[in-house]
């Protein structure tokens, strides 16, 4: 019984998500969401938090945070409330992410 009702969801949100976009603009992904990286000038006695995507749209989890002098090839950025953020690592499995209120201003990687 629950498997029928999962596949009747899945088949409404389906049909909702096609009467949502039916006569709306194809616009490439950077017109919509353009990259924007924020650079952190990192301190080496700093401490900076580094930040993970959880996948399929699950949102951000806190790893460890880490000191300026630990990094090596690692580029820190600054995130900003309603960032999207997308894992290079795990795209492929909707490891994309909305920066909210809570991580606003986190000097991390993502």
């Amino acid at each position: 019984m629950r498997e029928e009702q999962t596949k009747d969801i899945r088949i409404l949100v389906y049909s909702k998500y096609w009467e949502f976009v039916d006569g709306a603009d194809w616009l490439k992904m950077e017109l919509i969401a353009p990259i924007l990286r924020r650079p952190v000038k990192v301190e080496l006695d700093e401490t900076y938090q580094e930040l993970g995507t959880r996948s399929f749209f699950k949102g951000v989890f806190e790893k460890e945070r880490f000191r300026g002098s630990d990094l090596t090839w690692e580029k820190p950025h600054w995130m900003k409330a309603g960032d999207l953020v997308f894992s290079n690592i795990k795209a492929w499995e909707g490891s994309v992410a909305l920066i909210s209120e809570k991580h606003d201003g986190v000097g991390g990687i993502a």
